[in-house]
């Protein structure tokens, strides 16, 4: 047995996981990261399947991801993701994709929390019965540390994009799920602006989470031409989630 735990998956590519430039859209790498770690908590013993009749659940905080190459419509993706060693309250867990000739596509790495839904509040990692941490590595695929991002005012700016949340959008936790905030954010641009340009890294930080019927106007603040922050507020303009997103 390997000292230190890693789950590898292979997940078939889609026709409607493709944008209009034929590349993988930001929310399917951000929905093959979730689905990796659905997988990989649940053969660790502390997944949906350990939580949910408990009353808890890992809420995502953060995300980020670095593109390298991209992959090819229809071709077998080979998901890598591996929990590493916890913090108090937030456990961080690293991804590498591969395509089948074993070229490194991208990497990513996502920042979790459990959340006690009867107590509504935080629980430490420590709270996980049975896990054998010794197993969780502190090498990282992916060295990231940036998690803060500035903050801005709404204030006199014209949303990007505004949605109306629907039932469609929300998932198990009757939330919106992570993934659609990542197609939010990328309608904030037109085909035209995207049309000669390649995603080459993309973060997005979840503040607070957002229910049906609610409506969210998103902002886009150029910090150059190749660097764009987004946020979203709600209508009654409290800040909901920040991203930053990088162009090559």
């Amino acid at each position: 047995m390997e000292k230190f735990y890693s789950c590898t998956l292979q997940f078939p590519t889609r026709y409607a996981d493709f944008n209009f430039q034929d590349r993988l859209k930001l929310s399917s790498f951000l929905n093959f990261m979730q689905e990796a770690a659905g997988i990989s908590g649940n053969e660790l013993g502390c997944g949906s399947h350990y939580l949910w009749p408990r009353g808890l659940g890992f809420i995502l905080t953060h995300n980020y991801l670095e593109l390298y190459k991209d992959v090819e419509p229809e071709e077998l993706l080979t998901v890598k993701t591996f929990p590493l060693q916890p913090k108090h309250v937030v456990i961080e867990r690293q991804y590498e994709f591969y395509n089948p000739a074993g070229e490194k596509l991208a990497a990513a790495t996502s920042r979790w929390c459990i959340i006690d839904f009867k107590q509504n509040k935080f629980l430490p990692i420590s709270a996980l019965e049975g896990q054998d941490f010794s197993r969780y590595t502190s090498e990282k695929s992916i060295d990231f540390n940036a998690w803060k991002l500035p903050r801005f005012s709404s204030e006199g700016l014209t949303p990007s994009y505004t949605v109306k949340i629907g039932i469609a959008d929300c998932d198990h936790y009757k939330h919106v799920n992570n993934i659609r905030y990542a197609d939010f954010c990328m309608n904030c641009f037109s085909l035209q602006e995207l049309e000669s340009r390649r995603i080459k890294s993309f973060q997005i930080n979840y503040e607070e989470q957002c229910v049906e019927g609610e409506e969210l106007s998103f902002y886009r603040i150029e910090q150059s031409p190749d660097e764009y922050y987004i946020f979203g507020c709600k209508a009654n303009g409290k800040r909901f989630m920040g991203a930053k997103i990088a162009f090559s």
